[in-house]
C-alpha cells in the first residue's frame, strides 16, 4: 500500500470557498506516516519583482495560507462551507535559492501544513514551502472562522452572485497590481491602488469581491522596494526578506481604493532594514506589514 493518499480537490475547494485562479494547487495529498496534515503542489506564477528569492513571500503566503484551510477542512465535520479569514501571519525565509541548483525557473514546489490549534472561532496552522524535503520558508498563520450562513449575513451588502468564478485565460495573479506612487521622501513613501482592481480577487471568496491579504502584502512589498531604492539611491536594487509579520484587521471590499504608507523604522549595523507598511482603505486601517530586509542580493543571513 502506498504511503501517499491523494485528496479530492473539488470537494476541498468547495469547503473552503476558494476557487481558481486564486486557488492554484493542482494536487493535494497526505502522507500516512508523518505528522503533517496535508501536502500540496503548485507552480509559482507571480513575478517576484525586486524581491530576490525563489518565490515572493506574498505568493508563498497565499498558497500556504490556503493550504492551512485545506488542512482544517479535513477535520471539520460541519455540513456547510466555512470561510477562513487570515488575521495574522509570521514568516521566515531559510533559502533564497534552490539548494544545489544554479537557477530556479518555474519548478514545481511543494507546500505542507499542520493544524496547531483550533477553537470555535479561531484556527492556527504551521506551514512550510519545501523543495525535495528541504524547507525553504515557514509561515505561521492565524485565522478567524466564519460559517457560510453567518458570513452571508455579515457581508450581504458585498454579495455579487457569480463574481469571481473561474475564467479561462491567463491568471491575473501573474502580473502585479497597478499602483499610483506619490513622491518619495526621507519619511517614507505612499502609493495607491488603481481605480479598477477587481481582477485581483478572482477565485477568492467567490461571490464576495474582497481584497485578499496576499495581494495586499504583495503590493506592500512593491512600495517597500521603491522606498528602499530611493533611500539607497539604486534603482536596480534587489532585496531579501529576512522575516515578516502581517496583521489583517478587516475584510475590505475590492471596490475600496487602498493606500500603502511605507516607512523605514531603523537600520542595523549589519545592513538590515526594518520597514513598516500601513494599509488604509475607506479611512480605516486594513492591514499592517512589518518586514526586516537586506537590500542587495549579496546579503546573507
Amino acid at each position: 500500500m502506498s504511503n501517499i493518499m491523494d485528496l479530492d480537490l473539488e470537494f476541498i475547494k468547495k469547503r473552503i470557498t476558494v476557487q481558481p485562479p486564486y486557488f492554484a494547487f493542482d494536487r493535494l495529498y497526505q502522507h500516512r506516516e508523518d505528522d503533517w496534515d496535508i501536502y500540496g503542489e503548485f507552480c509559482p506564477e507571480q513575478c517576484p519583482g525586486a524581491e530576490d528569492g525563489i518565490v515572493s513571500i506574498a505568493e508563498a503566503g497565499r498558497h500556504l495560507a490556503i493550504l492551512g484551510t485545506c488542512a482544517a477542512s479535513l477535520y471539520d465535520h460541519e455540513d456547510e462551507a466555512i470561510y477562513y479569514l487570515a488575521t495574522r501571519a509570521t514568516g521566515s525565509i531559510y533559502h533564497y535559492e534552490i539548494p544545489g541548483e544554479q537557477k530556479f525557473q518555474s519548478e514545481r514546489l511543494t507546500a505542507r501544513a499542520r493544524i496547531t490549534g483550533r477553537h470555535r472561532k479561531t484556527l492556527q496552522a504551521h506551514t512550510e514551502l519545501v523543495f525535495e524535503n528541504t524547507a525553504l520558508m515557514s509561515i505561521k498563520v492565524e485565522y478567524y472562522i466564519i460559517p457560510y450562513k453567518l458570513f452571508s449575513r455579515l457581508f450581504s451588502k458585498n454579495h455579487h452572485p457569480g463574481f469571481g468564478l473561474a475564467e479561462t485565460g491567463p491568471s491575473p495573479y501573474k502580473r502585479p497590481m497597478a499602483l499610483d506612487f506619490e513622491v518619495p521622501g526621507d519619511q517614507g513613501l505612499t502609493a495607491h491602488s488603481a481605480d479598477d482592481s477587481h481582477g485581483q480577487c478572482l477565485g477568492h471568496f467567490t461571490g464576495y469581491p474582497m481584497w485578499p491579504v496576499a495581494i495586499i502584502v504583495y503590493s506592500a512589498g512593491q512600495v517597500v522596494a521603491e522606498l528602499m531604492k530611493y533611500l539607497i539611491k539604486d534603482d536596480s536594487m534587489k532585496y531579501r526578506i529576512h522575516d515578516i509579520e502581517v496583521d489583517a484587521f478587516q475584510l475590505t471590499p475590492v471596490s475600496v481604493r487602498l493606500s500603502f504608507h511605507a516607512k523605514l523604522l531603523k537600520t542595523s549595523e549589519d545592513g538590515l532594514f526594518s520597514v513598516s507598511c500601513r494599509v488604509v482603505g475607506g479611512g480605516q486601517d486594513v492591514a499592517k506589514i512589518d518586514m526586516q530586509c537586506f537590500p542587495g542580493v549579496e546579503a546573507s543571513l
